[in-house]
């Protein structure tokens, strides 16, 4: 399957983005160093390309940030830097000799929503109850749009099919090389919208900017060096379209 064209809506956005380990091995399973390691990278990548992280959580075979960028080429340099470092750190503490990540991460949009924006918010830090890790997450008191509802959800589920969390002894005896029996797989939205007019919308406007991308690589291939491409994309071969459209490829 063909992959995206990398699409930030003029004035930057809120992305979550998601990457999984190759195989989902329990490449990042965590530990006192790992950590160390984690918060390291994403603060050096966060000084060098700077963004606004949200929220981030790191499980063994995958992990979810939450990010402000102010355009698809500060993510990719972000993302780049940050899953480069990491990887190098993950294979000398591991000793594991094959990539660490399956593919590029895959960043979905999250419209200007507060409820949409919340709705992330949840979403990732209830993500260990939501895989079976933990039975809570502790959230602050006093921030009361992150509900705790989700923890209650999750134990009645678990109680349902009759299984306990797997708790952090059990994760930690998990070795980094394995993998588990079943990986979930399921087609990634374009956009987390609550509102139907504003996930049309912002799918008229994605579409809009990979018909006018796809029209000037076709023009590329065919010798036109004349043809322009959208403001925020990444000409294939030819630097980051930053401001107006290209005058001129030549």
């Amino acid at each position: 399957m063909a992959r995206k064209i990398r699409f930030t809506p003029e004035g930057g956005a809120l992305y979550e983005v998601t990457c999984r380990t190759v195989h989902s091995r329990f490449l990042l399973r965590p530990g006192p160093l790992l950590n160390e390691i984690i918060v390291g990278a994403l603060g050096r990548a966060q000084r060098l390309f700077p963004l606004e992280i949200c929220a981030f959580f790191f499980a063994s075979g995958h992990f979810h940030l939450l990010v402000r960028v102010e355009d698809s080429e500060r993510l990719a340099r972000f993302m780049g830097y940050f899953n480069s470092k990491l990887a190098r750190e993950v294979a000398r503490s591991t000793g594991w000799r094959d990539k660490v990540f399956s593919r590029r991460y895959q960043a979905i949009l999250v419209s200007d929503e507060e409820e949409t924006q919340v709705g992330r918010l949840v979403y990732i830090l209830s993500h260990g109850c939501k895989e079976n890790l933990v039975a809570r997450r502790a959230v602050p008191s006093q921030d009361r749009r992150v509900d705790r509802g989700d923890h209650r959800q999750a134990a009645a589920r678990r109680a349902a099919i009759r299984i306990e969390p797997l708790g952090a002894a059990a994760i930690l005896r998990q070795h980094p090389f394995s993998q588990p029996a079943k990986t979930k797989k399921s087609p990634a939205p374009l956009v987390h919208a609550a509102c139907k007019r504003v996930r049309t919308e912002m799918k008229i406007a994605y579409a809009w900017f990979a018909r006018a991308f796809r029209e000037a690589a076709e023009s590329l291939r065919a010798g036109d060096r004349l043809d322009r491409f959208p403001r925020g994309s990444f000409p294939p071969g030819l630097p980051f379209v930053r401001a107006g459209r290209l005058a001129a490829l030549g």
